[in-house]
C-alpha cells in the first residue's frame, strides 16, 4: 500500500441509519484485512449506539489532518464535508448511499467535479444507474450491503405485525386504521412499531413477526425490508425505488407506489393465509430469505477489498 488511510467521513447522527451502520461495515471489512481505515467523526467521543462494530474512529477536532496519499470517503448529502475538502490534496470519493439527496447535498453553485471528486461509490445498482445518467461519472462500482446472519435469521413466529413508520408516518396510520376497520378478524393481530429502536431490538422483532409493513420511500436501496426477509418474515408494502435492487413479485407482496388501499388488502390477504397454513406463504418465505442468502458479508467484503486493492496499490 502506498501508506495512506482510507477515512470515511460520517454525519454525527444519533439515530439508526441504515447508511451510517453500512459505513462501519465498510470500515470493519479493511480493518480486518489490514488496510488502515477509520470513520471520522466531528464531535469529540461521538460513536452511534444503537449498534455496535468495534472500528477506529478519529475526529476532527483533535488535530485532525489528511496527507495527499489518504483517500477521504464522503457521503453524498454531507454538504459541509464536500465544501471542506474541495481544496484538500487528497484522493476523494463520494460515497453515494441515496440518489435522492444528492442535489440537496450539493453546495450551492457547485458540482461533484468542481470539488475535485475523483470517483463515485454506489451502493445500489439504482443509484450507479442515475449517477451514470444525470452526472455523467462512467465507472460507478456497487459495493452491495450485507446482512448479517448471526443477527438476522429466523425463529418461531407468530402473527404479529412489524413496521418501521419514520419515513411513512402518515401512511402507517392510515393502513393500520383501515385495516382494524375492514378485517376486523384480524383485530387482535398485535403490531411491533419500531421507531428509533437499536439494531438489536429489530432483530429480535423480526425474528419472531410474521409479517413486515414495509415503507420505503425515496431509497437508494431500502435495508429493513430484506432485514426482514432474512429473519422469515412475509413483506407487504412499498420497495420506495431502491429495492428494486432485490424485489420481485416471488418474494414479498409488493405494492403500487402510494397505493395505500392494494396494500391494506394484502396484508389482510396475509393473514388470513398465515392464519391458514397458506402454502403460498410457505414458497414466499423461501424465496425472500434466498434473497437475503444473496446479500451475504463476504460478499460485501470481496467487492470491496477488490476496489480498495485498486485504489491504494
Amino acid at each position: 500500500m502506498n501508506g495512506g488511510r482510507i477515512l470515511y467521513l460520517v454525519h454525527d447522527n444519533p439515530s439508526p441509519s441504515g447508511g451510517i451502520k453500512n459505513i462501519y461495515d465498510h470500515v470493519l471489512h479493511l480493518t480486518m484485512a489490514g488496510y488502515p481505515a477509520f470513520v471520522v467523526h466531528a464531535s469529540d467521543g461521538f460513536r452511534p449506539h444503537w449498534f455496535h462494530r468495534d472500528v477506529p474512529v478519529l475526529y476532527t477536532g483533535r488535530g485532525f489532518q489528511v496527507t495527499p496519499r489518504d483517500a477521504l470517503v464522503i457521503p453524498e448529502d454531507f454538504t459541509a464535508a464536500l465544501l471542506a475538502a474541495k481544496g484538500i490534496p487528497a484522493r476523494k470519493f463520494v460515497f453515494c448511499q441515496n440518489h435522492f439527496y444528492i442535489f440537496a447535498g450539493l453546495p450551492d453553485g457547485e458540482t461533484w467535479r468542481s470539488l475535485k471528486i475523483g470517483g463515485v461509490i454506489a451502493s445500489s445498482d439504482q443509484i450507479r444507474s442515475f449517477v451514470q445518467w444525470a452526472l455523467g461519472y462512467a465507472d460507478v462500482p456497487v459495493i452491495p450491503y450485507a446482512i448479517r446472519p448471526e443477527i438476522f435469521y429466523p425463529e418461531v413466529k407468530r402473527l404479529q405485525i412489524a413496521v418501521m413508520p419514520r419515513k411513512r408516518a402518515f401512511e402507517v396510520k392510515f393502513i393500520r386504521d383501515t385495516f382494524h376497520h375492514v378485517f376486523g378478524e384480524h383485530g387482535d393481530v398485535p403490531w411491533a412499531i419500531l421507531d428509533g429502536a437499536s439494531e438489536e431490538v429489530v432483530a429480535e422483532t423480526l425474528k419472531h413477526s410474521a409479517v413486515f409493513l414495509s415503507m420505503n420511500r425515496f431509497e437508494g436501496f431500502g435495508l429493513p425490508p430484506l432485514e426482514a426477509m432474512a429473519c422469515g418474515c412475509i413483506v407487504v408494502g412499498f420497495h420506495g425505488s431502491g429495492a428494486l435492487d432485490y424485489a420481485r413479485s416471488d418474494n414479498g407482496f409488493w405494492c403500487e407506489e402510494e397505493n395505500l388501499t392494494e396494500c391494506v388488502k394484502k396484508l389482510g390477504e396475509v393473514c388470513t393465509l398465515f392464519k391458514r397454513n397458506g402454502e403460498k406463504l410457505t414458497r414466499m418465505r423461501y424465496r425472500a430469505t434466498e434473497t437475503a442468502v444473496g446479500y451475504r458479508p463476504e460478499r460485501q467484503r470481496d467487492t470491496l477489498l477488490d476496489f480498495w486493492r485498486k485504489v491504494m496499490g
